[in-house]
C-alpha cells in the first residue's frame, strides 16, 4: 500500500509519519469515547435481537394476530429499542465532542450497523419471506435457534469489544489504515485464534457450536431442516455449522461498517473469511 494519508492534522492524536500511513494514538478521551459507543452497539444489537426474537414467538404461537414480517418491520419503533437509540445518541453526546481519529462513526451508523447485523442474521437463517417462513408446528425449533444464534452474535462482539478497548491503547504502527490494522488485531488475532486474549486458539467457535448444535438437536426435527429453514443455510448438511461461521461474518460486516474499519473495501471479502 503506497497511498499517503490525505489528513494531515488529527485532532486529539499523535500522528507520526514515516510509512505508508500516520501512526495514530488515541487520546483518554477519545478512548473513552469508542468504548462507550461501543457498549451502546452491543445494547442496540441486545435490544433489538431480542426483540426479532420475540416477534417469531410470537408469530409461532397459536392463534398468532401478526405475522412475522410485520412484527420484524415495526420492531425498531418499538420503546424498549427506541431508548437503546436515545441513549446511543446521548453517549455521543457526552463522550464525543472531539471525534475519534479512527474505530469511531456515530451514534446514528452505529444503530443502523446493529439493526443490519440482527436483521442479517434472520435472512440467514429464514430467508427472504418472514412470514411465509415462520411455522407454528417448528415454532420452539425456530425461536430457539435464532436466540442461540444470537448468543453467538453476542459471544463474538463481546470478544471483539475486549480486544478492541486494549488495542486502541496501543499506536497502529503496522503502516495499515488504522482500521484495518484494529480489524487485524482483534477479528482475527482476537476473535478467531483468540492469542490476544486467553491463548486457547477457536474456544468461541465451540461455545458457539456448541450452543447451536444443542437448540438445533434438542428442539428440532432434523429432516425438517430445510423447510423450517429456509435461508442460506437450511440446504446445508452441517446446519449447524454453517449458522456458527455465519454469525461471525455478520458481526464481522456490522462492527466494519459501526467501526469505519473500511476492512471490507480494503480487502474485499475479509469478512468472507472471518471464521475460516
Amino acid at each position: 500500500m503506497t497511498r499517503l494519508t490525505a489528513r494531515l492534522t488529527i485532532i486529539g492524536a499523535a500522528v507520526v509519519y514515516g510509512s505508508a500511513y500516520a501512526q495514530v494514538t488515541l487520546s483518554t478521551g477519545e478512548r473513552r469515547c469508542v468504548t462507550a459507543m461501543n457498549k451502546g452497539y452491543a445494547r442496540m444489537a441486545d435490544k433489538y435481537g431480542s426483540a426479532l426474537s420475540r416477534c417469531l414467538a410470537d408469530a409461532t404461537a397459536p392463534g398468532a394476530t401478526e405475522s412475522f414480517d410485520d412484527c420484524v418491520a415495526a420492531a425498531r419503533a418499538t420503546s424498549r429499542v427506541a431508548r437503546i437509540e436515545t441513549v446511543l445518541g446521548n453517549i455521543e453526546a457526552k463522550h464525543c465532542g472531539v471525534p475519534p481519529a479512527y474505530a469511531f462513526t456515530g451514534a446514528t451508523t452505529v444503530a443502523d450497523a446493529a439493526v443490519d447485523q440482527e436483521l442479517e442474521i434472520v435472512s440467514m437463517l429464514f430467508g427472504g419471506d418472514l412470514g411465509l417462513a415462520a411455522s407454528t408446528a417448528a415454532g420452539e425449533c425456530q425461536v430457539r435457534v435464532l436466540k442461540a444464534a444470537q448468543r453467538c452474535r453476542k459471544i463474538v462482539a463481546r470478544s471483539w469489544n475486549k480486544c478492541k478497548k486494549k488495542a486502541i491503547r496501543e499506536t497502529s504502527d503496522s503502516g495499515e489504515p488504522p482500521g484495518e490494522w484494529l480489524a487485524g488485531e482483534c477479528m482475527h488475532e482476537g476473535i478467531i485464534t483468540e492469542n490476544r486474549l486467553t491463548g486457547k486458539p477457536r474456544g468461541l467457535s465451540r461455545k458457539c457450536r456448541r450452543d447451536i448444535g444443542r437448540a438445533v438437536n434438542d428442539y428440532c426435527d432434523l429432516p425438517e431442516i430445510p423447510q423450517v429453514f429456509p435461508g442460506d443455510c437450511g440446504s446445508d448438511p452441517s446446519f449447524a455449522l454453517c449458522v456458527r461461521d455465519e454469525v461471525p461474518r455478520s458481526v464481522c460486516r456490522g462492527l466494519d461498517v459501526a467501526d469505519a474499519l473500511g476492512v471490507d473495501g480494503l480487502a474485499p471479502g475479509h469478512c468472507d473469511i472471518f471464521n475460516d
